[in-house]
């Protein structure tokens, strides 16, 4: 006699194997076609606008507009799972506040470095879209894609990792940034550390939504705080 748990089929949270295949095609699909569409924008439009706006152009297009599409695609609008208007968003907003303060405390430190990348004197109004349009698609390319997608089907831990690797590598040429501000150890700290807290949000709160408007806010409340700090030795 069949037990029932067997006989019902008991979940074990991963997928079997014609699933999993079709998962890795679709995550390896996006990812070639978020990266052929953005390096092609890159192509056309630097001889025409400047770095920083054609690479906005670029993220926005092939990080979060091409993987978007591409989920339509797969399957409805009721299960494209980008979060909620629940506590999960805030809790996730100030969490990346977080590591914006992280950011703001070098400025005693290093003050010359903020005012090197002149963030004080940008337009805001662009900036503000710009810098949103340019950081948020990292995260729903890494999170609701990579992450949600390999979670669903070889389990929660597997997704975790897939989607928190993938944001580092994402943030590589932050690290070489911030190494110029924290130093190369304090660099990689700080990227590896909010890879891995931002991946445990996602994984509780499955709020992708949440963490593109942190990503975004971190961005702005730093450029805003240390534009108004007086820079020392000036």
């Amino acid at each position: 006699m069949k037990a029932k748990g067997r006989k019902r089929g008991v979940k074990t949270g991963t997928a079997g194997p014609s699933r999993g295949k079709r998962t890795v095609l679709f995550v390896v699909t996006v990812i070639i076609a978020a990266l052929a569409v953005g390096g092609t924008l890159v192509l056309v439009l630097r001889p025409h606008m400047d770095e920083f706006t054609t690479y906005a152009i670029a993220s926005f297009t092939g990080l979060f507009l091409v993987p978007l599409i591409l989920l339509v695609i797969r399957t409805t609008p009721k299960k494209l799972a980008l979060g909620r208007l629940d506590p999960g968003l805030l809790v996730s907003l100030a969490v990346y506040q977080i590591f914006g303060l992280w950011i703001i405390a070098y400025y005693f430190v290093n003050p010359h470095y903020f005012k090197k990348y002149d963030l004080g004197s940008w337009d805001y109004l662009g900036y503000v879209l710009m810098v949103g349009v340019y950081v948020a698609p990292v995260d729903f390319m890494t999170r609701r894609v990579i992450q949600h997608e390999m979670a669903s089907a070889f389990g929660t831990w597997n997704g975790y990792w897939a989607g928190t690797v993938a944001w580092i590598v994402g943030h590589i040429l932050e690290i070489v940034w911030l190494s110029e501000l924290m130093g190369p150890a304090g660099s990689a700290t700080f990227i590896v550390l909010s890879g891995l807290v931002t991946g445990l949000l996602y994984m509780k709160y499955k709020n992708v939504i949440a963490l593109m408007l942190g990503h975004w806010t971190i961005n702005i409340v730093i450029s805003l705080v240390t534009s108004s700090l007086p820079l020392k030795g000036t």
